[in-house]
């Protein structure tokens, strides 16, 4: 009887043990999955952020190349303008 009892305690003991150790593995698992998804989040928003602030960039450049080529295209006018009438 107190073989069986003992016996018990143990198989008892070890599947708690075990039972711990699975929750722990899965835990751990948990959160480098977590972890990584928090890097791959993070990679994905620096690129967008790179993305957009280079086309906000690229379209500062764009306005400035079009006034400039307004402003050429008016001393053009005006260049004519002077000529034709001198």
């Amino acid at each position: 009887m107190y073989q069986k009892s003992m016996h018990r305690k143990i198989v008892q003991t070890d599947y708690t043990y075990t039972s711990n150790f699975i929750l722990e593995i899965t835990n751990v698992t948990f959160q480098l999955r977590l972890k990584d998804d928090n890097e791959r989040l993070k990679t994905r928003l620096d690129g967008m952020q790179n993305k957009f602030g280079s086309m906000a960039h690229t379209k500062t450049d764009l306005s400035q190349q079009l006034l400039l080529t307004e402003e050429e295209k008016l001393k053009v006018r005006v260049n004519v303008t002077i000529y034709l009438t001198t």
